[in-house]
């Protein structure tokens, strides 16, 4: 569930949705970035959350464009995360965005495979009245 964005000027209000976690949640927070971070600085960026005593749930990724953070809420994380980054000049120079999400227990392939049920119900049900044709 996503539960804010923003670009490069936005990210200091990091800290501000803390409160949208509570204690054991999990969430990602997903660097948009102009460029690739390199293998260098996904190093430093992990050993500084290990350092920092950030609980994760998977080490830092990254990917073309992204780099993505995944932390279980404990202490104030958000903004330790925050102060971190932006230590990080390299990584503050090719940041063009961000997203804050929050990972919702069951909502996996279950929570899919039971909205996509829903759906096909719901369309046979107008079929059958005639309000949906083929």
């Amino acid at each position: 569930m996503l539960i804010a964005s923003g670009n490069r000027g936005t990210i200091t209000r990091l800290g501000d949705y803390e409160g949208k976690f509570a204690e054991g949640d999990k969430g990602i927070i997903t660097l948009k970035l102009s460029g690739t971070a390199g293998e260098g600085i996904v190093r430093v960026l992990q050993a500084s959350l290990d350092h920092a005593g950030v609980e994760q749930w998977r080490p830092v990724e990254e990917t073309p464009g992204r780099l993505r953070i995944y932390f279980s809420k404990g202490a104030p994380w958000l903004a330790i995360i925050l102060a971190i980054l932006l230590s990080l000049i390299i990584l503050w120079l090719i940041l063009v965005g961000w997203e804050l999400e929050k990972i919702i227990p069951g909502f996996g392939k279950w929570g899919v495979l039971i909205a996509g049920g829903a759906l096909i119900a719901l369309a046979a049900y107008a079929v059958s009245k005639g309000r949906l044709k083929l």
